[in-house]
């Protein structure tokens, strides 16, 4: 949690018992054990790290610019003991000025252990040829492509990938950071010695590969604005603030503010703002919330059948319940049509993906006669093999050939719901009663009609 970085107002007043911004100066033990109590409230609500300043006030409505130079220092060791108390672990990530007084800002994390890491999953996603695989090899094994596609292929992985220059399937790369924020991913060292295709780097020739004009950059730059600021951006409507990170400030109030939608303009070939983008993914805080006393919940990706008793599907949770309660056949949706070339009627079909489950489903019903692209809705659908296990609130994504959809689960009908409803529609036939109609025999000589009255 970052607190009150641009303050300009130079009081340093506290409230409700709160902490000034000179109470690291003054040292006082009641004062420091309430800022130890503060620490270890962040460390628990950011999962093991948190981001402080040193030289703003801990309380909502104060105010301060900093604290001056040699009250700083004072501070800041005062800081480094607090943190050893804890224990916690700090990194400097940047000094602040503002005329004659100053802030630090520090990155705390719990201390590693043997067996726990904090683990931050960031999805890269992109066109085509977009430079997704040549930036995941430059980030994870520290070497700079050279134009014509070496970083990319130390994420190949088939030979066919080697072939085509192209990735086939997903990857899973580790970008590890050690306690202190450093890079810990180190490939191997190879000898000194020079061989042709060193030899043929090193000669004095420039090759323009993938250069892009400053006319289509400023576009792109233009078209990536407005597509952050609108409201169908990404499903539910992002609305996020574009912010072009230069510095490490930017990085600090891109990685702490959700609202900002950091733009970073890198190079994979020269290195450029490679240092910031690796800075802002070791200070991203988790965004997520915890509920510790909900059942346990985990996902099995793969299927076994056990001596014709118990069945697991893919999406099949670990918990105590009863197969009836947990297997869902139709559920309903609101979808945000991305791409469709024509329109969408109702039974179209297409495969849907919610968390491990993949599996096509069909659209039973939706409010509007037709969707197309762009078009939201909220809509059933009904698995056509097997049910699944389904929570409310899961996202999903409905694609088929070109056609892309997201969405967000927001009921379910389990199957035994379905089953009662057949088995009723099935005794009101059952009981209905049939009167034969009176009169003369008709002349083609075929029975009369039987009429069906409830």
């Amino acid at each position: 949690m970052l607190c009150f970085l641009d303050s300009d107002d130079d009081e340093a007043n506290v409230k409700d018992g709160g902490l000034d911004a000179l109470f690291l100066v003054r040292n006082k033990p009641e004062e420091i054990e309430k800022y130890v109590i503060h620490l270890r409230k962040m460390l628990l609500e950011g999962e093991g790290e948190t981001v402080v300043e040193i030289g703003v006030p801990i309380e909502q409505g104060g105010k301060a610019s900093g604290i001056p130079t040699k009250d700083l220092e004072t501070a800041v060791a005062n800081h480094v003991k607090a943190l050893a108390s804890i224990p916690a672990i700090g990194t400097k990530i940047e000094t602040r000025t503002n005329g004659d007084k100053s802030t630090e800002v520090w990155i705390v994390r719990d201390p590693p252990l043997s067996d726990d890491f904090i683990e931050v999953r960031v999805a890269v996603v992109g066109n085509v040829d977009a430079g997704k695989s040549t930036l995941l090899g430059v980030l994870t094994h520290s070497v700079l492509d050279d134009g014509r596609g070496l970083a990319r292929t130390k994420l190949f992985r088939h030979k066919h990938e080697f072939e085509s220059g192209r990735t086939s399937s997903v990857g899973n790369d580790i970008l590890g950071f050690d306690v202190h924020g450093n890079v810990v991913n180190k490939p191997d060292k190879h000898n000194n010695n020079l061989d042709w295709v060193q030899i043929s780097r090193d000669c004095s020739k420039v090759t323009k590969i993938d250069m892009c004009p400053p006319q289509i950059l400023q576009e792109t730059m233009k078209n990536i604005g407005r597509l952050v600021k609108s409201e169908d951006f990404v499903g539910a409507g992002a609305r996020k603030l574009p912010v072009m990170v230069r510095n490490t400030n930017d990085v600090i109030h891109a990685a702490v503010n959700f609202p900002i939608c950091p733009i970073f303009q890198v190079s994979n070939v020269e290195g450029t703002n490679l240092d910031l983008l690796r800075q802002f993914l070791n200070i991203v805080p988790l965004r997520r919330t915890l509920c510790e006393n909900d059942p346990a919940h985990f996902q099995v990706r793969s299927s076994i059948f056990l001596a014709k008793l118990i069945q697991f599907l893919r999406s099949f949770p670990c918990i105590l319940l009863q197969i009836d309660d947990v297997y869902w056949v139709e559920g309903v949706g609101t979808i945000l049509i991305l791409h469709h070339p024509t329109t969408i009627k109702p039974n179209y079909q297409a495969m849907l993906h919610i968390g491990s489950i993949r599996q096509t489903a069909t659209l039973v019903s939706m409010t509007k006669e037709v969707l197309r692209t762009g078009d939201r809705d909220r809509v059933t659908f009904r698995f056509i093999r097997l049910p699944e296990y389904i929570r409310p609130g899961t996202r999903m994504v409905f694609r088929e050939g070109r056609t892309k959809a997201v969405g967000t689960v927001v009921n379910v009908i389990p199957q035994s719901s379905l089953a009662q409803q057949r088995a009723n529609k099935l005794k009101d036939k059952t009981n209905r009663t049939f009167i034969k109609r009176g009169g003369p025999k008709p002349p083609n000589g075929k029975p009369s009609k039987v009429e069906a009255k409830e």
